[in-house]
């Protein structure tokens, strides 16, 4: 998977990456705690940002939640922060980054020898029957529930499968989320960094928890 996306291996063998689900040695009349016992969905995005969906992603032709936001275009003249989200465009081919590692000389970040100073983003763009969990978004009628795409390339339609409008979310029912934060961004210190990827979520009765995650 790695080779076939370009990426690093050596990113992901580290321990924010680990132990992403819950790792259990079995016991006779063992009892599993903060678990969801009814799985109802894969979830191939969840996204966990300030937005409004309403406005960012419904009646647009496309949308990709890894690079969605990232306007500045990275410069030779400036050293940037980790976090810092750039695009670098050659020959009308665009390439996204998050810087890693501070840097005051430039470090061009499609340079082999600055990768210890940038990782590259890769797109994931929304595609038709994509299903997608929402959290804290500015727009209440999405968050905590789940939505199926449809109308890519044309209008895009976010038509709720999960929640209140639709099928009830039960206490304890439970998702696999496929695509997550860790995945595609590197490096930075909020929520986008935490390993969501491969994770299992359980609905508590109020909120979703991400299972093996602790506070």
């Amino acid at each position: 998977m790695c080779a076939y996306q370009d990426l690093t291996a050596s990113d992901y063998i580290v321990d924010t990456f680990r132990a992403v689900r819950p790792i259990i040695e079995y016991k006779a009349g063992i009892e599993k705690y903060n678990f969801g016992k009814n799985h109802i969905s894969y979830v191939d995005h969840l996204v966990e940002d300030n937005i409004n969906p309403a406005t960012a992603i419904v009646g647009q032709t496309d949308w990709d939640w890894t690079i969605s936001g990232i306007t500045t275009q990275w410069s030779s003249g400036s050293g940037y922060e980790p976090g810092d989200l750039v695009y670098l465009s050659v020959n009308s081919n665009i390439t996204y980054y998050e810087c890693i590692a501070k840097h005051t000389d430039p470090k061009d970040p499609s340079q082999s020898q600055n990768y210890n100073f940038w990782k590259r983003i890769v797109p994931q763009a929304l595609q038709n029957n994509d299903i997608v969990m929402f959290l804290q978004t500015t727009n209440s009628v999405y968050n905590n529930k789940i939505f199926r795409v449809s109308g890519v390339g044309t209008s895009i339609v976010l038509t709720e499968i999960y929640g209140s409008g639709s099928t009830a979310i039960n206490t304890n029912d439970k998702v696999v989320i496929i695509n997550g934060h860790n995945s595609m961004k590197f490096g930075t210190t909020n929520e986008s960094s935490e390993p969501y990827d491969g994770s299992e979520w359980y609905w508590d009765g109020s909120a979703w928890k991400g299972i093996s995650f602790t506070s």
